[in-house]
Order: C-alpha cells, then sequence, then structure tokens
C-alpha cells in the first residue's frame, strides 16, 4: 500500500476521510468538495486518531494506520461476526464484543 499524505486525492483518501468523519474526528465535506483531498484539517484529525490508538503519530496514513482506520469503521451490529480460525475478524466491533463477553464471565481469550 502507498502512503497517503497531504495533497494526495482519490478513492483511499475519501475512504479514510469518511472513517474519520463518522468517528466524529473530521468534519464532513463541504460544498463542491468530493471529499477525495488530504488537507491539513484530515492530516490533523489523522495525528490524533495515531495518538489514540497508540500509533506512531507522522499524520502519514501508512500501513498501520490505514489498518487501524478500516478496523474502527466496524461497530457492534454493523455485520454479522464469527469465528473462523482461518481468518480471523478485527475491528472495534470485535474488542467490544470481548469486552461484553469477559464483564459476563466468559473468557475471550
Amino acid at each position: 500500500m502507498q502512503s497517503i499524505r497531504r495533497g494526495d486525492t482519490g478513492p483511499a483518501v475519501a475512504e479514510v476521510r469518511a472513517v474519520l468523519t463518522a468517528l466524529g474526528m473530521l468534519t464532513g465535506p463541504g460544498p463542491g468538495d468530493a471529499g477525495q483531498v488530504y488537507d491539513g484539517e484530515c492530516e490533523l484529525a489523522v495525528r490524533a486518531f495515531q495518538q489514540r490508538r497508540g500509533l506512531t503519530v507522522d499524520g502519514v496514513v501508512g500501513a498501520e494506520t490505514y489498518r487501524a482506520v478500516t478496523e474502527a469503521r466496524w461497530r457492534l451490529g454493523d455485520r454479522v461476526l464469527q469465528y473462523a480460525v482461518a481468518h480471523p475478524m478485527v475491528g472495534d466491533d470485535v474488542a467490544a464484543l470481548q469486552v461484553r463477553l469477559l464483564e459476563m464471565g466468559y473468557d475471550a481469550g
């Protein structure tokens, strides 16, 4: 994966912006803005996201940050979760389910 930096454009930038907007870390695109530009506001939101997640804070969406953004898009109930040894599911929804199971006395591993 190519790193995403300030000034970059395209669908990958739009995807990152959409997740950060859904998390409340970024405002939606303005009128006439396609939402596909990695601008200063987006960079600040990425830096805040990286800091919250304990990632290297550099404002660049590299492989590690992109993976964390992808995992952050899921909320419990957004998709059907299933246990598959060969293809384990990851995401914030999986972490939330594990916390709930632990609270109920089940060891989620």
